[in-house]
């Protein structure tokens, strides 16, 4: 897979995760087994979800660059991010309330960390020529 095609793929994740958080962030926990019903939980989803739209706006934009550099670390973030939400999909997982739809989480976050990964850390040519 090439590296455009899979910030594509990233791009259309974050972005429907994004708008979801971002104008209907009860209907999506509902979907999830979590109950909100307060206002600063609204708050930090529609927060979350604003920056879910602010990373796939990025990596779309990031397909129109010819600087290897900004793809590095456009990739780079991207790897950190895909981590660490990895990381706590699995801690809620193991040691949270067990939310039925937690596990789909955890499948979409391993699948961007290794990508992300494979292009930061394994892809034997730079593929940062051309995206």
């Amino acid at each position: 897979m090439k590296l455009n095609v899979f910030l594509t793929i990233a791009s259309v994740i974050a972005g429907l995760f994004g708008l979801a958080l971002f104008f209907v962030p009860e209907q999506l926990m509902t979907i999830y087994g979590a109950a909100l019903g307060t206002m600063s939980a609204c708050f930090l989803d529609r927060f979350l979800g604003a920056t879910f739209i602010g990373v796939a706006v990025l990596n779309l934009l990031a397909l129109k660059s010819t600087s290897s550099e900004a793809l590095r670390v456009i990739v780079m973030g991207d790897f950190v991010i895909s981590l660490l939400g990895l990381i706590v999909a699995l801690w809620e997982v193991f040691g949270g309330q067990g939310y039925s739809m937690v596990w789909t989480t955890v499948i979409i976050y391993l699948f961007l960390t290794i990508g992300f990964g494979y292009f930061q850390f394994l892809k034997p040519t730079k593929p940062w020529a051309g995206a």
